[in-house]
């Protein structure tokens, strides 16, 4: 069984929205990159997003399996996956980003590069929507991306001083 049998969502679109959602609330920017494919790490942030990788990993697992469950509940006899996962989003519109798990890690490591970003010379900083998902190689983090991109919106907003919170 492929995961996409029970997330249903547009990976690319959930991915254009989540690189473009930031520019509501921070305003544009000059020479801002086009929803990127993929990005490197910028080198002064590495150890930061190998420890990100690390979450990632146990956050993935832990959502689909929460999602799994919900669709499965869903299902009534003889119900394929696919029917199961439309009713349970009626009920979790963003299926399974919307475990608690995946608020948390994104949360973290977006205040977390904010904050170094902040240390370092502009063109050594990375901004923390790329961070989080133009780092991720598409084929290596296919399930955490599929996960990621099920978000409506980054869970974090901009305080009074124009910093994350």
């Amino acid at each position: 069984m492929d995961d996409t049998d029970f997330i249903l969502h547009d990976v690319e679109r959930g991915w254009r929205r989540l690189h473009h959602a930031p520019k509501d609330v921070r305003g544009t920017m000059p020479d801002y990159v086009d929803t990127p494919v993929h990005l490197a790490c910028q080198p002064d942030l590495i150890p930061l997003h190998k420890l990100y990788l690390d979450e990632l990993v146990g956050m993935t697992e832990q959502a689909i399996e929460w999602w799994r469950d919900i669709v499965d509940n869903h299902a009534e006899d003889g119900e394929n996956l696919r029917d199961a996962a439309r009713k349970a989003y009626a009920g979790w519109p963003a299926g399974p980003a919307a475990h608690e798990t995946v608020v948390s890690v994104v949360r973290t490591y977006w205040l977390a590069c904010a904050q170094e970003a902040a240390k370092l010379p502009p063109e050594a900083a990375m901004l923390p929507e790329d961070f989080l998902l133009a780092t991720l190689d598409r084929a290596r983090h296919k399930r955490a991306i599929l996960v990621l991109t099920a978000m409506p919106y980054w869970p974090i907003g901009l305080d009074e001083k124009g910093s994350w919170c």
